[in-house]
């Protein structure tokens, strides 16, 4: 014998749907029924003897269909199902719209940065070879294309390395959604070597830090981590764009690693603007941006360390921060408070 089946139809004031299972036929019940009205009938979809009927408010209305062989011979009971279905459609309504207020601002700023990064490459292409020059011949493009590289061998290079980091940057967007956004985020955890898998990005960024004049060393290492690789490609992307963006001009990136306690870590040691006390205290909040990178006009929208820690966590791991590790180096450029600021990503920490 088949369990007993609920259907419901909810829509709010607007007319807008809040919550349903009605489909195809049973859409034609809905409209057709009268909100005072309670009616049994044979289910011309699963031919079962059903109870139906529709309530309806300032909030909307509401519609139910059971085949509840209780609930279909006694009004009463029936009455007070679909009365509970009534009264929630406000509080349901409220619901749908902070989800959906949510979710538009997620969707508005992954297609934002899409569309900002997909700019940035066209532009890279047509800062090479003009849109004009390209257009203008359709039969020779190739031929134009090769001509300009040849005779501007350095900035193709440079286009070439900036179109693969804004490439990155739309994997890691895309990502992002994937790992955090989905109901069931599928993550793959697999044994791959720490300083390949930070190289992998690393080298992404080496002309933005040539362009500061910051020499990059990076440690010999060996040892493996079991890690999710493309939610980790995030993490390191966010860490490093941080470090390109607020590294101190002809310094020196240490990048190095260890293994302790079966804890496995990547260090990122560097002369940086300075972490003020609130920074500390809320760099991980989703839109904090930190207070020299404000004053600078080089803060980004503040998420960047937010999804730092929340992938990190869905990984078994962590970030620590310390912050003026070695006061003695302190200096200030362009009145510009420079310290040795050390970013650790900890793997196998338990966190």
């Amino acid at each position: 014998m088949s369990s007993p089946q609920l259907y419901f139809h909810m829509v709010n004031s607007k007319g807008k749907a809040i919550y349903s299972n009605l489909s195809g036929h049973c859409l034609k019940c809905f409209e057709n029924c009268s909100s005072s009205r309670q009616s049994s009938l044979k289910c011309q979809v699963t031919s079962q003897p059903r109870k139906f009927g529709k309530t309806e408010s300032s909030h909307g209305k509401a519609f139910l269909c059971v085949n509840d062989s209780n609930i279909v011979r006694s009004s009463r009971l029936f009455k007070e199902k679909l009365g509970i279905y009534g009264a929630v459609l406000e509080e349901l309504d409220t619901m749908r719209s902070e989800i959906t207020a949510e979710i538009n601002v997620t969707t508005k700023r992954l297609l934002h940065n899409l569309s900002s990064l997909n700019g940035k490459n066209i532009q890279e292409i047509y800062d090479l070879v003009s849109q004009e020059a390209l257009t203008g011949n359709i039969n020779e493009q190739l031929k134009i294309v090769k001509t300009s590289i040849n005779s501007n061998l350095t900035d193709a290079a440079t286009a070439i390395l900036k179109i693969a980091k804004y490439n990155a940057a739309i994997k890691t967007e895309f990502a992002v959604f994937k790992k955090l956004y989905e109901t069931s985020p599928v993550l793959q955890f697999k044994e791959h070597l720490i300083r390949k898998v930070t190289l992998n990005i690393l080298h992404i960024f080496f002309q933005d830090f040539t362009d500061k004049h910051v020499y990059v060393e990076v440690e010999p290492f060996d040892g493996k981590v079991e890690l999710d690789y493309e939610s980790i490609h995030v993490v390191l992307y966010h860490v490093i764009d941080n470090t390109a963006k607020y590294i101190q001009p002809h310094s020196i990136l240490l990048v190095s690693f260890s293994h302790k306690n079966k804890v496995t870590s990547v260090i990122f040691d560097m002369m940086s603007l300075q972490i003020s006390d609130e920074d500390i205290k809320n760099i991980f909040l989703e839109g904090y941006s930190g207070t020299w990178a404000r004053k600078q006009h080089l803060a980004g929208d503040g998420i960047g360390m937010s999804i730092v820690q929340s992938i990190l966590k869905l990984n078994r791991a962590e970030i620590r921060i310390t912050r003026n590790k070695t006061p003695a180096k302190n200096v200030n450029i362009g009145n510009l408070p420079y310290e040795n600021n050390v970013f650790e990503i900890t793997f196998g920490s338990n966190p």
